[in-house]
């Protein structure tokens, strides 16, 4: 990144994501498991910008969900 003048990265799930999920409840907890997963394999680089995967089908779970990335595992948003 340093030779190639790169200064801001920013991680992220693929799409779709937990989009094409109909049940809400495997749609939290597949984007609960993306974000740790994401959190443990990035943790050298979360100075960056990371962005966290939320499950839209539930709402209340999705504000938990950008909450608890956030707060507890360094992400920068959604």
């Amino acid at each position: 990144m340093d030779e190639s003048g790169i200064t801001l990265q920013v991680l992220s799930s693929g799409s779709p994501g937990v989009q094409g999920i109909i049940d809400k409840e495997t749609a939290v907890a597949t984007a609960r498991k993306i974000n740790d997963a994401q959190a443990k394999s990035f943790a050298s680089t979360l100075a960056g910008s990371p962005l966290c995967c939320l499950p839209m089908q539930d709402p209340k779970a999705a504000v938990d969900e950008l909450e608890r990335t956030v707060t507890r595992l360094g992400f920068k948003g959604a």
